[in-house]
């Protein structure tokens, strides 16, 4: 299957292993043409305010609909995994 595109990744609602939504996508890090990173604010899930993280592209994929359509985001995280993460620095 391709990489996910920009287009896809960008708002997409991001779920972790056990299906709990735990953050939705704000930003794409990039290298040329392809994303190599996802930033994910996961603050509301976590009970708390606004905490982005840095989430590397093989640390999660993309689930498809049978049409090919992106559907979501399953991460290989955890809640507690998130919690300890550093919010991301510009």
């Amino acid at each position: 299957m391709a990489a996910p595109s920009a287009q896809e990744l960008t708002g997409a609602t991001v779920l972790d292993a056990s299906g709990e939504t735990i953050g939705t996508v704000t930003d794409l890090e990039v290298d040329g043409d392809a994303v190599t990173a996802v930033l994910i604010d996961v603050g509301a899930y976590i009970g708390g305010e606004s905490k982005i993280v840095h989430l590397p592209i093989d640390a999660f994929h993309v689930a498809r609909a049978g049409d090919g359509s992106a559907t979501h985001i399953e991460a290989s995280v955890t809640r507690a995994e998130l919690e300890a993460m550093d919010p991301h620095q510009d």
